[in-house]
């Protein structure tokens, strides 16, 4: 059983994990059983599982022989002392992996689907199949929660970016368009092009107070290819404005779309994000623990502040912002 478990990430660290499964308890194993965490006053150091760093940004470890096949996820942290402690400890990040009782191989084909996501938040606030609380439509409002929220802080995403080559058809005499019909559905609007062959060009945005400023009537100043705009609530407004030379011709509109809407009438749906699971499931089992109220309040603030770790990364890694020098975002 050596070396089954592999965690990327820069050697100097001493590194450990545990393992839940997806009634949330965590293995215990010198007892060699899965038990509700703390039970017998048990903390982490009875819990974790050391990992080896091997250098070159590389740890590795073994998984209990006595582990039954199944799935789980594998939770791993950085140990800050000389003992591993969960409120002291640095969180890295989670694996969901099915063990078959000599490999450990990528978890269940539904991996990411709402209905997988729904199992992990309710497995994970030890609310499996509940049809009072933590309910399967209270969970898909918090994952279409956490998707927006993500959105937000990730106004650039890479897998959510769309572009729309004839969006908008110019029409004489006319600076305001409707960007209220677009689909897939508008989220943020990135930049805005007009499109003319090799004279197309990309139009500089200003914000609505400067756009007013210096264009009080547009139809009363200049005319012809537009090269300025601004956003005002689901409409472009374009200066110069488009003569009948113009008249036909494009805007392309470059937007970040809306993510798509989880729904349990639909629990094979996947998240339009790629690699958000991770942070979806930390999301809602934030929400679900404050839900729950208690002494589960507690895990409900780790539980966001592994939301909140996660984001972070997931922004440097998605967001197509960090690989443009001048975006202007405007709101929706």
């Amino acid at each position: 059983m050596t070396n089954k478990v592999y965690l990327p990430f820069n050697s100097g660290y001493t590194a450990y994990y545990v393992i839940r499964n997806k009634s949330g308890e965590v293995w215990y194993p010198a007892g060699a059983t899965m038990e509700t965490w703390g039970a017998g006053s048990r903390t982490v150091a009875d819990y974790y599982n050391a990992l080896t760093d091997m250098s070159g940004g590389m740890y590795v470890g073994d998984i209990d022989s006595n582990l039954p096949a199944g799935s789980y996820i594998l939770q791993f942290y950085t140990q800050a002392g000389s003992a591993p402690s969960i409120s002291a400890d640095t969180y890295l990040s989670s694996q969901a992996w099915a063990w078959t009782g000599s490999t450990l191989t990528v978890s269940d084909s539904d991996t990411g689907t709402c209905g997988w996501l729904i199992e992990e938040i309710q497995a994970l606030t030890g609310r499996t199949d509940d049809t009072i609380l933590i309910t399967a439509a209270r969970c898909v409002r918090w994952l279409n929660e956490a998707q927006l929220d993500i959105v937000r802080k990730c106004k650039g995403h890479l897998d959510l970016e769309t572009k729309d080559v004839d969006a908008i058809t110019l029409v004489a005499d006319t600076f305001s368009y409707s960007i209220a019909s677009f689909d897939p559905v508008l989220f943020y609007l990135l930049r805005v092009y007009y499109m003319d062959g090799a004279n197309s060009i990309r139009l500089e945005y200003k914000d609505t107070d400067e756009f007013d400023s210096k264009y009080p009537s547009p139809a009363d100043l200049a005319d012809g290819i537009p090269s300025k705009y601004t956003r005002r609530a689901n409409a472009i407004e374009v200066y110069p404005v488009p003569t009948s030379s113009e008249a036909g011709d494009y805007l392309r509109v470059d937007y970040t779309k809306r993510p798509t809407a989880f729904s349990v009438s639909s629990l094979t749906a996947t998240c339009d994000m790629n690699d958000a699971y991770e942070g979806l499931i930390y999301f809602g089992a934030s929400k679900a623990f404050k839900a729950i109220g208690g002494d589960k309040v507690t895990e409900s603030d780790r539980y966001w502040g592994y939301y909140q770790n996660w984001l972070d990364g997931y922004q440097m890694e998605k967001d197509g912002l960090y690989l443009s020098d001048a975006i202007t975002l405007l709101d929706r």
